[in-house]
């Protein structure tokens, strides 16, 4: 609960220092320009901007090298249940 406090706290007093030195970064194609941009009067906030996320590595592309490279990522049932799986 400690370290779970001190996180928190660093996290509040620190937004920006704490999300650049989390050690688990999404994989970016192209770095960010700036970590956070916040307007509180228009209830706005963009983090990471002018960063671009490849969702498509970071979701399915980076967990092949390692784990199910030569399985189906998605297998298809049809209506009725009896018709053929693709």
């Amino acid at each position: 609960m400690d370290e779970y406090k001190k996180l928190y706290k660093r996290s509040v007093d620190d937004p920006e220092g704490f999300w650049v030195s989390w050690p688990k970064k999404p994989g970016l194609d192209k770095k960010w320009k700036k970590v956070l941009v916040e307007d509180f009067a228009k209830a706005k906030h963009s983090w990471f901007v002018g960063g671009k996320l490849n969702v498509s590595y970071n979701c399915i592309d980076r967990h092949c090298k390692t784990w199910r490279r030569n399985k189906a990522a998605i297998i298809w049932q049809g209506e009725p249940l009896n018709e053929t799986e693709r």
